[in-house]
């Protein structure tokens, strides 16, 4: 289980810091978006002014007045054509007229023709003849400098025509262009307010603060406190077993009650060793492992002693756990038997020594002491 809670805090925090990184970017998309909404803001603003600048114009009046114009010119050119058509016809007149001319007459008394002699009366006529021809001649050569006049005039008001239909043109192409550019300039508006518009759903998007971790984050929470509220009462579990493992282990209740008996069991073997004139310390720890210091404050080995201190430190040890086992076991009797406890190691004080122990414990005790010995003393 804490395998488990531990795997699902690692995955929360990681989703934690997913969370905070897309909030985060969210941020400074945020302020990207707020920075090209402003750059929107003064684009709009641009080309709203750009928008006032160009005056409206009214494109049907300048065709209209095109359409007059090229009507104009077509009646022009239609006159033009007449003038020149009767230039030219007044011209093959005038050459004709002129070819009669010279014709007409001759200085000769017969005719040149018909062989005929000619008269006075005929000669009058001849020069009438003529003066008519030179008076059509000079009538038609000043009709032709009329009508080159009226030509000239026509072809002056075609020029006139013609520029004012190329300014009027270039007129209309300006104005299209101009047209075009505010079409272009509106349509540049639409982009830039649909794309504010756009630019508003992802400001709301950033900020909001709802992710996609928002359901796993929560999911891990609920799971992370179910498994913390499993692994707690597993804690508790284990720290109860914990003491009870303590409490039966070496170093627990066994430990505390020995620790109180090796204080009355060191303090017994001490007084008994004391009794017995013996030169060492025997200490027992709470293993029961035995310590040995000798008259040098030394601690040595059992065998590094003589054989009546080993005897001394045997029997202050069988005095004191007699004792003990009487004061906690309750164990109670009144006979003890030592076979050849005085025969070997102990020199005559040792002797009186302990036989006085065994006098006083007698006495304490109402115990009966029976020693077997070779000892003929």
């Amino acid at each position: 289980e804490q395998a488990k809670l531990d795997e699902i805090q690692s995955t929360y925090a990681e989703y934690i810091q997913q969370q905070n990184d897309i909030l985060e970017k969210r941020k400074l998309k945020r302020n990207v978006y707020k920075n090209r909404q402003q750059e929107n803001i003064d684009k709009l603003s641009l080309l709203r002014e750009e928008i006032t600048r160009h005056k409206e114009v009214n494109l049907s009046d300048i065709k209209e007045s095109i359409n007059r114009l090229n009507n104009q010119l077509v009646e022009c050119e239609s006159k033009i054509t007449t003038y020149i058509e009767n230039i030219s016809s007044e011209k093959v007149k005038i050459t004709h007229l002129k070819k009669s001319l010279l014709k007409i007459g001759t200085d000769e008394d017969t005719c040149p023709v018909c062989l005929k002699s000619i008269e006075q009366h005929d000669k009058v006529v001849i020069d009438r003849e003529k003066d008519q021809l030179k008076t059509d001649i000079k009538k038609m050569v000043e009709d032709i400098k009329e009508v080159n006049e009226s030509l000239n005039n026509c072809k002056s008001v075609k020029d006139t025509i013609c520029n004012t239909i190329n300014k009027k043109t270039k007129e209309l192409s300006d104005a299209r262009l101009a047209e075009q550019r505010i079409n272009n300039i509106n349509d540049k508006i639409q982009q830039i307010l649909k794309w504010q518009d756009e630019l508003e759903v992802d400001l709301e998007i950033v900020d909001s603060t709802n992710t996609d971790f928002d359901n796993l984050i929560e999911i891990s929470s609920n799971r992370i406190s179910e498994l913390s509220e499993k692994v707690d009462n597993f804690k508790k579990q284990l720290s109860k077993l914990d003491v009870v493992k303590y409490v039966v282990s070496e170093e627990g209740v066994k430990s505390y009650i020995v620790n109180k008996l090796l204080e009355l069991l060191n303090g017994k073997l001490l007084h008994y060793l004391k009794k017995l004139d013996s030169n060492s310390i025997c200490i027992f720890n709470e293993y029961f492992e035995e310590e040995i210091i000798n008259e040098k404050n030394k601690i040595c080995s059992y065998f590094n002693f003589s054989g009546a201190e080993r005897k001394s430190i045997d029997l202050a040890c069988l005095f004191t756990f007699s004792d003990i086992r009487r004061l906690q076991g309750n164990v109670k009797y009144n006979i003890a038997i030592y076979d050849e406890l005085l025969d070997s190691s102990f020199d005559e004080k040792g002797c009186e020594t302990l036989t006085q122990i065994l006098q006083d414990r007698s006495e304490e005790l109402d115990e009966c002491c029976i020693i077997i010995s070779h000892r003929k003393e």
